[in-house]
């Protein structure tokens, strides 16, 4: 189990670096094309080099606070809603940033643009990384075992994440408990 819960820790990394690298170099693009040819804040090597540094971390902050790398665990609409705040908020703070830095307010069709670069990015990032993990990692299949109260509320609540578990049958415990237990071998899981 251990080595399991290690290698889903490293799938998760790797997929949620791949968007941060993606991200990193779509500002970093916009960066060096659009703000860092203009006199007033044409940098040295060094200060383009911070000013990436400071949207890679803001990115890192921000994406962390909203839960966006979150693949598997949330819905994929809420991945993409996480990311996406994120997003608005780091290119807003950084539009903010290179006004102060321009000292006046800096054209602003290339952080819009970018916004929309980071979002064409967010959903195919989403869209591909759900379905690597539901590949990997395939919803559990399970059996509910249920006694007076009908098990169908719980079913309708964890058929809700179909990505996560599958309720593959239910089962009352007055069937007996041979029965049971020879049904529990057939899945992953029960639920009592």
């Amino acid at each position: 189990m251990r080595n399991y819960d290690e290698f889903k820790k490293t799938i998760m990394f790797f997929m949620s670096f791949s968007i941060f690298i993606l991200m990193t170099f779509a500002f970093a693009y916009i960066w060096y094309d659009d703000y860092g040819i203009e006199p007033e804040i044409n940098f040295f090597r060094r200060g383009n080099w911070l000013m990436i540094t400071l949207y890679a971390l803001m990115l890192t902050f921000f994406s962390r606070m909203f839960g966006a790398y979150k693949v598997g665990y949330y819905k994929m609409s809420d991945v993409v809603y996480s990311q996406f705040l994120s997003v608005l908020f780091v290119n807003f703070l950084v539009y903010i940033e290179i006004s102060l830095v321009a000292r006046r307010f800096a054209h602003v069709f290339p952080i819009v643009l970018l916004t929309v670069i980071d979002a064409v990015i967010i959903v195919a990032w989403t869209y591909l990384a759900t379905k690597i993990y539901a590949s990997l990692f395939p919803p559990k299949r399970l059996l509910i075992i249920y006694s007076s109260h009908n098990a169908v509320n719980l079913i309708t609540k964890m058929c809700q994440r179909s990505d996560k578990y599958q309720i593959c049958e239910a089962i009352n415990i007055e069937e007996g408990l041979e029965k049971i237990k020879e049904r529990i071998n057939v899945y992953d899981g029960a639920i009592i």
